[in-house]
C-alpha cells in the first residue's frame, strides 16, 4: 500500500545537521555510461533505512526519488551502515540518453531523512549513457517541480487472497491524513491544522528539514475510521509569514467508493508472460468525473513494471474502466508480483487558490492481490533452524524458506 508507508518515517526529533549527498556512482555529469551501469548515492551520515525508497507515480503521489525519462526501473538496496543506496536496473537503461535523477522531488510525503530525523534536501543529478538503445523525453510530472502541495486523504486498504470477498489488509488498513509542503523558493510553512466536522482541530507536526507538516491517524477499523472522521466540512489552515493565515474548507461526501474487488483472480495466478493478459475488476460504481482509477504492478524486488494512467506510454485508464491489458513481456517469468487497485473519489482539487501550490481531497479504497507468473517464483526448502522448550511444556520449532510458500509439516512418532 502506497500510503500506508508514511506511518514509517521517524517520529519528530532534535533538530539536526541536514544530510548531503557526497558523491554518486555514475559520478554527475560523466558521459558514455554503460547502459546496465548501477546507480549509487553515498551520504555524509547514517540515513533512516525504515524508509523505503519509493519512485514518483504521475498524477497520483509524490514519491522521494525521480527519474527521466520515464520507464528508466531499478530495485534499491541501503548498506548496512545506512550510509548508501545502490539502485541496480531491472533492465538496460537507453542508450545515448540523459538520464537525470531527483532525490526527495519537491511535494513528496515521505522524504528520505539522517538517522536522526532530518530531510536530504532535494537534491538533482545526471549522466550520458552510451550506445546500444533508445531514449525517452517525457516528463511526467503534472504540476511544476518548485511548487508546494496541501492535501486531506481518508482511505481504506484491502487484501484479496481469493476469487471470494477481499478483507481489511492485516497491517494498519485504514488510515486518515493531512499534509502541506511549502513551495521550494518559499514562502514557508510555519504552522497547520485540519478543523473536523463538530469542531475538534488536529495540529499537524512539522517533519524536521522537510518543509512538510503531516497529521497522520490510522483506526483499527473501517467503522473507527468512519466514526472519527465522517461526511462534512474539513477546514485546513495553514501560515505563511508572508502570505497569512490560508483557509481551505473541502466537503468530504457521503458517498465512498466501493472496495475493488479483481474478478479474474485465479487467472491472475498463472499468467503467461509471453502472452497479452487482461486483468479484471468490478466497476468503480457511481463514480465521478473527477474521480480516478489507479493500478500499479510491483514485483518481488519492489519495482513497479506497470501502472495505468501513465502519462509517459502514454496509457490511459478511463474511471469507468473493467479491465487493462498488460502487454506481453512487460512481467517477469516465475515471479510473484503484487498488483493494487485503487477507486480514488477527489473531493477537492485546486491549483489556483493558493500561489505556486496544489491541492488535493482524496477518498481511496485500495485493494492488492498476488499477481504470479509461471510458477510464481521458485520456493527454497524449508530450512530447520532451531528448536526450543516453552514454560508450558511445548516444543517450539524454527523454520526458514521462501515468503508467502505453503509448507506442510508432517508428525510422526519416532525420527
Amino acid at each position: 500500500m502506497v500510503l500506508a508507508a508514511l506511518s514509517s518515517a521517524p517520529g519528530k526529533g532534535v533538530q539536526a545537521a541536514a544530510p548531503q549527498v557526497t558523491g554518486t556512482t555514475p559520478a554527475d555529469g560523466g558521459t558514455a555510461v554503460s547502459v546496465s551501469t548501477t546507480v549509487v548515492f553515498r551520504f555524509d551520515q547514517a540515513m533512516a533505512t525504515s524508509i523505503p525508497v519509493v519512485v514518483s507515480m504521475p498524477g497520483f503521489f509524490v514519491g522521494n526519488i525521480e527519474w527521466m525519462p520515464q520507464g528508466v526501473a531499478f530495485t534499491y538496496q541501503w548498506s548496512g551502515d545506512g550510509k548508501s543506496i545502490t539502485c541496480t536496473p531491472t533492465g538496460s537503461l537507453p542508450a545515448n540518453t540523459t538520464v537525470s535523477w531527483r532525490l526527495n522531488p519537491a511535494g513528496t510525503f515521505m522524504p528520505i531523512m539522517s538517522a536522526t530525523g532530518t530531510a536530504l534536501p532535494t537534491t538533482t543529478g545526471s549522466f550520458q549513457t552510451g550506445d546500444n538503445g533508445g531514449g525517452n523525453d517525457c516528463d511526467p510530472l503534472g504540476t511544476p517541480s518548485g511548487w508546494g502541495s496541501y492535501s486531506v486523504f481518508k482511505q481504506g486498504h484491502y487484501q484479496q487472497t481469493s476469487a471470494g470477498v477481499p478483507a481489511p489488509y492485516p497491517e494498519a488498513p485504514f488510515a486518515f491524513f493531512a499534509s502541506v509542503r511549502e513551495p521550494a523558493a518559499g514562502p514557508a510553512v510555519t504552522a497547520a491544522s485540519v478543523a473536523l466536522p463538530g469542531g475538534a482541530s488536529k495540529t499537524l507536526q512539522a517533519i524536521p528539514g522537510s518543509g512538510s507538516l503531516l497529521f497522520l491517524d490510522a483506526p483499527a477499523t473501517l467503522e473507527a475510521l468512519n466514526a472519527a472522521y465522517p461526511t462534512g466540512l474539513y477546514t485546513l489552515r495553514f501560515t505563511q509569514p508572508d502570505a497569512g493565515e490560508q483557509v481551505i474548507p473541502m466537503s468530504l461526501p457521503s458517498e465512498h467508493p466501493p472496495v475493488p474487488h479483481f474478478t479474474n483472480y485465479q487467472a491472475a495466478q498463472r499468467v503467461d508472460v509471453s502472452q497479452p493478459f487482461i486483468l479484471q475488476w468490478d466497476a468503480f460504481a457511481n463514480a465521478g468525473q473527477d474521480d480516478l482509477l489507479v493500478l500499479e504492478i510491483v514485483d518481488a524486488s519492489g519495482q513497479t513494471v506497470f501502472r495505468a494512467p501513465d502519462l509517459c506510454v502514454p496509457r490511459e485508464l478511463p474511471v469507468n474502466a473493467t479491465a487493462v491489458e498488460i502487454p506481453p513481456d512487460t512481467l517477469r517469468d516465475d515471479q510473484t508480483c503484487t498488483v493494487t487497485l485503487a477507486f480514488l473519489q477527489r473531493f477537492y482539487m485546486s491549483t489556483t487558490a493558493i500561489a505556486d501550490m496544489y491541492g488535493v481531497g482524496v477518498v481511496s479504497f485500495s485493494t492488492e492481490m498476488a499477481l504470479k507468473t509461471g510458477s510464481g517464483g521458485a520456493v527454497d526448502p524449508a530450512e530447520f533452524t532451531g528448536c526450543r522448550l516453552l514454560p508450558n511444556g511445548r516444543r517450539e520449532l524454527t523454520l526458514a524458506g521462501t515468503p508467502g510458500a505453503l509448507y506442510t509439516i508432517q508428525r510422526t512418532g519416532s525420527l
